[in-house]
């Protein structure tokens, strides 16, 4: 292979993405943002959907196809996918469209070539803003870029680092089925009220005999998060998770998190601390209403509101409440205001009906071994992951043979 110096000369075109925001609806075509981007793969879930005009409006400059690379030009800047077979997308904003020379380069090896930890470097010197650090599109096709092995050679190291994403795909898909199934008994049970023994329980007052109204409050303890002085450095950078909205986006439980705290840090705010099994709930802003759990000892920062259920058996049932209530979360939130903002005391005050706990218990019984899964399976991921990423390096720079 000739050596090749620019990032543009590997491919037939790189594209900008529309420089405005997309209208959204329920069902459609996905619209790629930056969240949706991940180190390598798609990350579908909770993608903004687009009508079909609107598809074809925001690919006027290019279609994008199976095998092309979605980039993140801001938050964060480098974060790069290939987009799949038969999945048609869109740009979103702040994204760029890769489409490689299939003469020059693989497009995989080119993914993974791209989140290498020297490219990604690269990368984040090109990059400037004060506040948001983005990438110009010019910075991103004049890249340079190292010689390239064969294109033998790039397939098979594209394959080995695709086996880990392969596993990972296969767990999410397992954690979708198993996360659907429990949604579906709790509309069953708590939604239509078809729970078990429902046909001999009266109904009074518009609720089964025995269950009550009751709010958030009820349910155990509210806790709004805080973020440590961020001028104390020795505050952060620890091993106790400090949970931010992002690193609610997609995750049922809260595995791994961008920031930390110290004990140091943890220390100046006892009163935030969450156990594991805590009910997160983001409360400010534009993700407010994503709801997720904490895996292990935690704090959030100030947009998160978290429920400290009273009895491990309310866990479930008010995760799936919570995530029915996103809409009157958001409306309670507003009230006019351009930025939606639930404070501790509406979020403590929000209307959710308590059932009686022979039904609750036995909810429990069936979701928690499902969701017991679930965790081990996010798990297995962030560990196939971490082995990913070590690996890659290594193949890159051709420590490792293949």
């Amino acid at each position: 292979m000739s050596d090749l110096k620019v990032l543009d000369d590997l491919c037939e075109f790189i594209v900008d993405c529309e420089h405005k925001t997309a209208p959204v609806q329920d069902e459609g075509y996905p619209s790629i943002r930056t969240p949706n981007i991940g180190k390598g793969r798609l990350i579908l879930n909770g993608v903004n959907r687009v009508s079909k005009q609107t598809y074809i409006e925001w690919t006027k400059r290019a279609i994008p196809e199976a095998g092309d690379l979605i980039l993140a030009r801001e938050a964060p800047v480098g974060n790069v996918a290939i987009v799949p077979d038969n999945l048609k997308v869109c740009l979103g904003q702040r994204t760029v469209l890769i489409r490689p020379s299939k003469e020059k380069v693989h497009s995989l090896y080119l993914t993974y070539f791209l989140l290498s930890d020297e490219m990604q470097h690269r990368l984040l010197c090109r990059s400037n803003g004060s506040t948001v650090r983005h990438l110009n599109m010019k910075d991103i096709r004049g890249l340079e870029v190292p010689e390239l092995p064969p294109l033998s050679t790039q397939k098979r190291i594209a394959e080995i680092l695709s086996n880990y994403d392969d596993l990972i795909e296969n767990n999410d898909r397992r954690i979708a089925l198993l996360e659907e199934a429990v949604h579906r008994l709790y509309r069953e049970w708590f939604v239509r009220l078809r729970f078990p023994g429902h046909e001999s329980v009266a109904i009074v007052d518009g609720i089964p005999e025995k269950w009550r109204n009751a709010t958030i409050k009820d349910f155990g303890q509210v806790i709004t998060g805080k973020t440590p002085s961020k001028k104390k450095e020795q505050y952060f950078g620890g091993e106790i998770p400090f949970i931010k909205t992002p690193d609610m986006h997609g995750n049922i439980f809260i595995i791994e998190t961008e920031d930390s705290l110290s004990y140091e840090g943890a220390s100046t705010q006892r009163k935030q601390e969450i156990p594991a099994d805590s009910i997160l709930v983001a409360c400010i802003g534009a993700k407010s209403g994503v709801v997720a759990i904490s895996s292990k000892k935690s704090h959030t920062n100030q947009q998160i509101n978290s429920l400290i259920p009273n009895k491990l058996f309310y866990k479930l049932y008010c995760y799936y409440s919570l995530i029915h209530l996103k809409d009157h979360l958001r409306s309670i939130g507003s009230n006019g205001a351009t930025m939606i903002n639930v404070n501790k005391k509406k979020f403590s005050n929000i209307p959710l009906l308590m059932p009686c706990e022979d039904v609750l218990e036995k909810f429990a019984g069936l979701a928690n071994p499902r969701f017991d899964l679930i965790l081990n399976l996010q798990r297995q991921n962030q560990k196939l992951k971490e082995a990913r990423d070590a690996l890659l390096p290594r193949l890159m720079s051709g420590a490792i043979e293949v």
